[in-house]
């Protein structure tokens, strides 16, 4: 019996009865629908025809005319109070200079069918859109094929299947809709009927890659459902175009309830999107009989998901901070829209996102960004602003403040965020007036050094200096899918520059060997033993990693003088001689200078690997036997780097960092070799 059914034999015999007839149940019910499934697409049953669809609708309707017009004017509205932005036109502007040029450049672009996604730069995609296609790799997924029978590149990879998803989410929808609602432009409302009506057609439910994913189907649904509430009383939105849209939209709904996205009971943000996808078209549905069921079900299930997927320090058990803010965005997102129709959720559940929002705060350096820990694949739910710099969009967490502001009433939220005005006016219109002032303020509000104790994220503070490090654990039960080798690692920034970064994921299933190099050790600042990987994981497997490098925090202590954190994990216990890696960290807030001290912990020497992977603005000035000496060129300064310890070697290697999904740069890492079972290392901040 091999290794990989020892292992789930055992945890088979570990888990309870109770457990094992819920997970036969489960997977019962899955199989049955996919049964019933593929048989309504062998039978190309998929569409749903005007008399079933006009049956599905509770309130009494004379005709398709009559129907369209209770849609257009009575359903909800899908926002608050954005009024004053339509009808003053510089309201708009005042907030966010520069926005309408923004929002009329990117609707244009989208006019011209040129999108720029996951990396693949400005690409026009023709007068014909092909919904089906990798356009980066050229790859054409099969229109045809029942969607269960769909899966991304198998190993070594060569295409994406997240590019074909990620034009069909429709976010640049939502910059059409605003462009309409600014210019009152006609051509930016049958944009968005045509591209919808062109999407409905060529994709029939059940089949093809866009029905895949339900996390897909759910962030699509939002978008359409935006973009909607922009263009709902245009001339250009025919009877007929309502009548496909809703009936696309109630398809989407049915489609989610039915293939809701878990594993073996575990939820993450997969089918967090389902359940939010899932309330929006619940409520914005009103009148049809699916609809009261799903917005009670995803009501529900948003209370469970926030005990279940976010940990009580208020950070999201995924071991990612670019997946904390797709969560932290899909939670707000769905409790600003249900509240404004009257429902309401429990104090613990409104505290924890308070708390989620906390954390962006402190993960947020003076410049704005926040460092990249673990998987970033751009992901969001709706992208209601526009970026002067489109990489900042990836690094800039800020917009979510803004928004918690509000909702919160917490001025130092707004103050923190500075002018990432633009998503939260869409939310509240006028009511950020209030806001807005306060994040005029100048003096310092950067948060108190501090430790999030269940998720074990650090971060250290004196003056412009952010340090971000990673004591935690790499995800939570058996769900390590976004974690990487990160252990014991840390992010150091100081005055403007991030110096030592994370280099983040550049891609997943396009490419195994690149997105297994990216989960690395030596793409982290931390200790490699023997050459050994603190987690075992599979290349060919490319969201699955062992939970081997299990933390614990010894120390933790803070005041105005100083930070200090003592930490250890076990990844390296497997080894024959095994050995424990103990960092100890300490920020001299008034020296500003950062000691790091590695020991490690065994009965013989190991060779020791020490990386610190650079930005890529960061260049090696000076190197000796025991220093390295970096310059930042654009900022004028330098940063020294003093390294103590037995037989030291020093060498400087190439590497590699993604600060967005799909773009990959060159950067330069230092390695320190040695033999020694202590190390210290001294970074001074200096300035010239």
């Amino acid at each position: 019996m091999n290794g990989n059914y020892l292992h789930k034999y055992s945890r088979l015999i570990r888990t309870p009865p109770h457990k094992i007839a819920r997970k036969i149940k489960n997977r019962s019910f899955e199989k049955i629908q996919e049964i019933r499934q593929r048989r309504e697409a062998s039978l190309d049953n998929t569409h749903l025809s005007r008399d079933a669809f006009l049956e599905s609708w509770d309130l009494p309707v004379l005709n398709q005319k009559d129907f369209s017009r209770q849609l257009r004017q009575g359903l909800p509205s899908l926002f608050l109070n954005v009024e004053r932005c339509k009808d003053d036109p510089g309201f708009l502007s005042s907030f966010c200079p520069g926005v309408k040029y923004r929002i009329i450049s990117a609707a244009k672009k989208i006019l011209m069918h040129e999108f720029d996604l996951l990396g693949s730069g400005p690409e026009k995609l023709g007068k014909e859109i092909d919904w089906h296609m990798d356009f980066k790799s050229g790859h054409q997924f099969d229109p045809d094929l029942f969607f269960g029978d769909i899966s991304p590149a198998p190993y070594p990879g060569g295409h994406d299947i997240k590019v074909p998803w990620e034009l069909s989410r429709f976010h640049y929808l939502v910059w059409l809709g605003q462009a309409y609602w600014i210019t009152k432009d006609e051509k930016y409302a049958v944009k968005i009927v045509s591209l919808v009506s062109d999407w409905i057609e060529k994709n029939p439910p059940l089949k093809g890659v866009n029905w895949v994913c339900s996390m897909e189907v759910a962030i699509r649904s939002v978008n359409w459902l935006w973009a909607f509430e922009y263009v709902r009383h245009s001339p250009s939105v025919s009877d007929e175009f309502i009548l496909a849209f809703y009936k696309s939209l109630l398809t989407h709904g049915r489609h989610i309830r039915r293939n809701l996205e878990w594993l073996d009971g575990d939820t993450h943000n997969h089918y967090l999107s389902n359940i939010v996808g899932l309330v929006y078209l619940g409520v914005m549905l009103f009148g049809f009989r699916d609809a009261e069921k799903w917005t009670e079900f995803g009501l529900r299930e948003l209370e469970s998901e926030m005990r279940k997927i976010v940990y009580e320090d208020g950070v999201s058990y995924e071991s990612s901070t670019s997946y904390h803010r797709l969560v932290t965005e899909l939670f707000l997102s769905a409790t600003i829209f249900s509240t404004s129709h009257g429902y309401q959720f429990s104090d613990v559940y409104m505290r924890k996102l308070e708390k989620m929002l906390e954390y962006v705060m402190c993960l947020t350096r003076p410049d704005g960004t926040v460092p990249l820990i673990g998987d970033n694949d751009n992901g969001r739910l709706h992208r209601l602003s526009i970026w002067p710099d489109p990489l900042s969009e990836w690094q800039d967490y800020r917009y979510l403040l803004n928004i918690g502001a509000v909702l919160f009433q917490r001025r130092d939220f707004a103050i923190m965020a500075g002018d990432k005005w633009e998503d939260a006016i869409w939310f509240f219109g006028e009511k950020v007036l209030e806001f807005k002032k306060a994040s005029r303020k100048t003096e310092s509000s950067f948060p108190d050094s501090c430790l999030f104790e269940n998720s074990g994220i650090c971060v250290m503070r004196a003056d412009s200096i952010h340090v971000v490090i990673d004591a935690g654990p790499n995800g939570k039960k058996n769900m390590i899918g976004h974690g990487h080798c990160d252990t014991l690692s840390f992010e150091f920034f100081e005055g403007g520059s991030s110096w030592i970064i994370d280099p983040g994921c550049f891609v997943y299933t396009a490419d195994y060997e690149q997105r297994h190099m990216f989960r690395t050790t030596p793409f982290h600042n931390t200790v490699m033993i023997d050459g050994i990987e603190q987690n075992l994981m599979d290349s060919r497997i490319p969201f699955k990693m062992n939970h081997d490098a299990r933390t614990k925090i010894l120390a933790w202590e803070t005041d105005r003088q100083y930070d200090r954190l003592l930490a250890e994990h076990y990844g390296y216990k497997r080894l024959k001689d095994p050995a424990i890696h103990q960092r100890e960290f300490i920020l001299q807030k008034n020296e500003r200078v950062l000691s790091i001290k590695d020991r490690i912990a065994s009965r013989k020497d190991h060779q020791i690997k020490l990386f610190f992977n650079l930005n890529t603005c960061i260049r090696v000035q000076e190197q000796t036997s025991d220093r390295v000496v970096l310059w930042d060129e654009e900022k004028r300064r330098k940063l020294v780097m003093d390294f103590m310890g037995r037989d030291l070697r020093i060498i400087l290697k190439k590497g590699y960092a993604a600060k967005s999904y799909g773009i990959k740069e060159k950067t330069s890492v230092i390695e320190i070799e040695s033999r020694a079972d202590f190390l210290e290392t001294r970074i001074s901040c200096r300035k010239y």
